[in-house]
């Protein structure tokens, strides 16, 4: 706790706008681990307000990667990196790639369709810029991990944007943008429940949510306090070197597959508050599972998932940007 120099015992209250969430988890001393996940982007409030340098490698295909978060400033930050740093805008803002990419040959796959989105298929691609803001939380699925992910889950059939981005733009200079954790579930919640009506896959999505965000949360945050999801919140967000990415990369997938049994279990009557009625259709409900699209709470544990991906680029080329200090 004084690494974010304040006490999680009510020493001292949070100023880093995460109070809302606060009031709920400090009245459970099991919760202390969430607390903390969710307060990463605050730590060293200097650092994160600094502003980076990273080398460009205009060679690297994409040239910069901006893989998050979701309802964190990506689009500004997308059109300003393409005007002032003169990069490939590209066919559209959030190619998607590395989540694409089928099983089998997943880089040629992958790279194949940097160039398409670019227009260099048969010459050198000029620098340019992929800013798909779920790489950062959408990136493990059933062939990942010993937890199977099931099909209403948005992590189903995920893949590893991480792993592969390195493998394709090793040197590809990273910028995560956090934002506020408690503001960027209301904002995302109402992006896709509600600013996506009749867009594409975000309506599909649409009708696969709750109405109420507060529904989300609330029945979250008892989920997360169960004895087992506090279990995997101990690897998730342990700090022991000893414990390896893949531990923690299972830890994450079973948060994500859990809720949904939980919430049949545990509180069946409140299913139809966070499956919409297209989840409901399609994965009726059970006594076994409700059909729960997505943790906000799991996709906003930015500690894990930035760990995660500096772990396959080199630091000294990672930037993490506070949303909220540009916006």
């Amino acid at each position: 706790a004084g690494a974010f120099d304040f006490s999680i015992d009510g020493a001292s209250r949070p100023d880093h706008g995460l109070l809302e969430i606060w009031l709920e988890i400090n009245r459970r001393a099991e919760m202390r681990a969430l607390l903390l996940g969710l307060c990463y982007a605050a730590r060293g409030r200097a650092a994160a307000t600094a502003a980076p340098r990273l080398a460009l490698d205009r060679a690297s295909t994409p040239t910069v990667v901006i893989p998050g978060i979701d309802k964190g400033g990506t689009g500004d930050a997308y059109a300003f990196l393409v005007t002032h740093l003169n990069l490939a805008a590209g066919r559209k803002k959030e190619p998607a790639c590395a989540n694409r990419a089928p099983a089998r040959h997943r880089i040629t796959a992958c790279r194949q369709c940097y160039r398409a989105t670019y227009g260099c298929d048969k010459g050198d691609c000029p620098p340019s810029i992929d800013a798909t803001p779920n790489y950062l939380w959408r990136y493990l699925g059933k062939n990942a991990t010993n937890a199977t992910v099931p099909p209403y889950s948005l992590l189903y059939r995920a893949r590893e944007p991480a792993a592969m981005l390195s493998a394709v733009a090793p040197r590809a200079a990273v910028v995560v943008l956090l934002r506020n954790p408690v503001a960027r579930i209301v904002s995302l919640h109402n992006h896709w429940t509600r600013l996506g009506m009749g867009v594409g896959n975000e309506e599909r999505l649409r009708l696969r949510l709750g109405p109420n965000v507060s529904d989300h949360v609330e029945l979250e945050l008892a989920y997360m306090a169960d004895k087992t999801s506090r279990q995997r919140l101990r690897v998730l967000l342990s700090d022991d070197i000893k414990i390896g990415d893949a531990p923690r990369v299972a830890a994450y997938a079973a948060l994500h597959a859990g809720l949904g049994k939980w919430v049949a279990k545990e509180r069946p009557a409140r299913c139809g508050a966070v499956a919409g009625p297209a989840a409901r259709e399609r994965w009726p409900p059970s006594r076994k599972d409700c059909p729960v699209a997505v943790s906000f709470l799991a996709t906003s544990l930015y500690a894990p998932l930035l760990r995660h991906w500096v772990a396959h680029f080199d630091p000294a080329n990672v930037a993490v940007v506070q949303s909220e200090a540009y916006y």
